[in-house]
């Protein structure tokens, strides 16, 4: 047993492997190939997976806003932020730092 158990608090692990106690809904349409590509870096994300009119929708809660920022902006033509508003600013946010 651990020295003040009752003190400790299980944290939520995200698909991205990001733990934490604060959670921010994420909701991307992805390609065939973004999703291959998701599936492949990060295989918890599959059983939030699934096929919907020849691409893929991820309906999932993160931790942190880095993971899911870092996935659509490597694949930007591919993947379609459809909800999350925490994430959609995260995101134009970070492309605003890389145009200086």
């Amino acid at each position: 047993a651990w020295r003040n158990e009752e003190r400790h608090e299980t944290a939520f692990v995200d698909v991205f492997r990001n733990h934490g106690k604060g959670r921010f809904p994420v909701r991307l349409r992805l390609t065939t190939r973004a999703a291959a590509l998701l599936t492949e870096e990060y295989p918890l994300s599959s059983q939030y997976l699934r096929e919907e009119g020849g691409s893929y929708l991820l309906e999932t809660e993160v931790c942190h806003l880095e993971g899911p920022a870092r996935f659509i902006l490597g694949l930007y033509d591919e993947v379609t932020i459809l909800g999350g508003d925490e994430l959609r600013e995260f995101v134009k946010y970070r492309v605003r730092m890389m145009n200086g």
